[in-house]
């Protein structure tokens, strides 16, 4: 899963990230790495409200889906959804806020069948329900971006593969289709005055990277090759566009700066021993609607993190460090403040109580055992007798064979001719 950058209002740079060990870690402005969550699967996203205040939803291990806010003092969670069993799966989260409401996109995976999910909540009122917009392909990205109206464009691939487009604007989902004959195989969007899109299709035997600004009608190839194109980014600033993708083990650059109108050369991401490409996704400063940029190819090792063309992606050239030492807090700065809602509180109280009396139970019983096995004495174990050595009495022996007895005396241990010997 990706790191997640955000760059908060006082111009803190924060890194999210999963560790794969089940816990949501945050680092901030490169300090030590400090636990946020314990129970957390790997997927998760994180936005900013109108006022900078931290939004980030994601799934607990337990299937919940869970809502976090920071506003700048403590950490408050909600539970959005209270999974029944904990083998529902939802994955690839995108959040905007529009309107002070959060918009979550993700996808839904309930026995053999996967849906694309758009759940609207907001911390009044957090337990609204989810709408399903189609089945979709679980091997597939989904795609959205908001337009300054609030408006949500959403890019998918249905059940069979299939791509989709739909627009969602005054509570209602509207089928779209774009004016291209391309197959499309993956596809990523962002909103930059104008709906730009990045998107790979399959010609003949070669795979293509096509750039689409839906507004101007711009269609131009970035590339095409015989293998798979993966890892596509995209953000905007003014008139310029920048793209990046990976081609097998290299990643690349491309940009306009006509507004798509024409694209330089592409070039590749130089890499080192020690320093390697990773998408990561950007959340700078309040932005609540993921304007201009979303995720990028960042250069990471040696305790840092370095933005390609960071003033135009994240608003600053300062490279980002990220050197973590250990998920161990030497102390806690934030508090996580439970605001799920007061009956589930109530229920934990009352399973405090419970608890409780069956502690007390408990220590009865083991008490009153405790009595009863004191008052049983236990067997004392003596040490065995050791046998009396025997020895022979000549005058405890019965009736004697004089004869034998007076020849027994006089013989010889050597004369006796062990192999002609008789046995009785």
């Amino acid at each position: 899963m990706d790191k997640i950058l955000l760059i908060d209002r006082q111009n803190n740079k924060w890194i999210f990230n999963c560790d794969g060990k089940g816990r949501l870690c945050y680092s901030k402005n490169g300090e030590n790495e400090q636990i946020l969550l314990n129970n957390a699967k790997e997927d998760f996203d994180i936005i900013t409200d109108n006022d900078g205040n931290f939004h980030l939803v994601l799934q607990t291990a337990d299937a919940n889906l869970v809502c976090l806010i920071y506003d700048f003092e403590n950490w408050k969670k909600y539970i959005i959804l209270q999974s029944r069993t904990d083998k529902n799966c939802m994955s690839k989260f995108k959040l905007f806020y529009h309107n002070g409401k959060t918009h979550c996109f993700y996808l839904f995976k309930s026995g053999e069948k996967t849906m694309l999910v758009h759940h609207i909540f907001s911390p009044s009122n957090p337990s609204s329900t989810p709408e399903v917009i189609s089945y979709a392909d679980p091997s597939k990205d989904f795609s959205c971006c908001m337009e300054s109206d609030g408006s949500i464009h959403i890019f998918y691939f249905n059940e069979n593969a299939v791509f989709q487009y739909k627009i969602f604007s005054s509570n209602r989902y509207e089928d779209r289709s774009l004016p291209v004959e391309d197959n499309i195989r993956s596809i990523c969007s962002i909103y930059g005055n104008g709906i730009h899109l990045l998107y790979t299709a399959k010609m003949k035997s070669y795979y293509t990277l096509v750039y689409y600004g839906l507004n101007a009608k711009e269609r131009k190839i970035i590339s095409f090759g015989d293998s798979n194109i993966s890892a596509c980014c995209i953000y905007t600033h003014e008139n310029n566009i920048f793209v990046q993708w990976r081609e097998r083990t290299r990643c690349y650059q491309c940009h306009s700066n006509d507004s798509g109108t024409t694209f330089k050369k592409p070039s590749f991401i130089a890499e080192s021993r020690n320093k390697h490409t990773e998408p990561i996704r950007i959340r700078s400063k309040i932005n609540p609607r993921c304007t201009n940029s979303d995720r990028c190819i960042a250069i990471s090792g040696n305790g840092s993190l370095d933005i390609l063309n960071a003033e135009q992606c994240i608003g600053t050239r300062t490279a980002v460090n990220i050197n973590n030492k250990n998920h161990i807090t030497d102390k806690n700065d934030y508090n996580i403040i439970d605001g799920a809602f007061s009956d589930e509180i109530k229920m934990m109280q009352s399973k405090i109580r419970e608890n409780e009396k069956e502690l007390i139970r408990l220590n009865t019983i083991i008490n009153t055992l405790s009595d009863k096995l004191s008052n049983i004495t236990k067997p004392v174990n003596t040490p065995a007798e050791k046998p009396a050595k025997t020895t022979l009495d000549e005058n405890k022996i019965g009736e004697i064979n004089k004869e034998n007895y007076e020849l027994f005396k006089k013989t010889d241990i050597e004369d006796i001719d062990s192999d002609n010997s008789i046995t009785f």
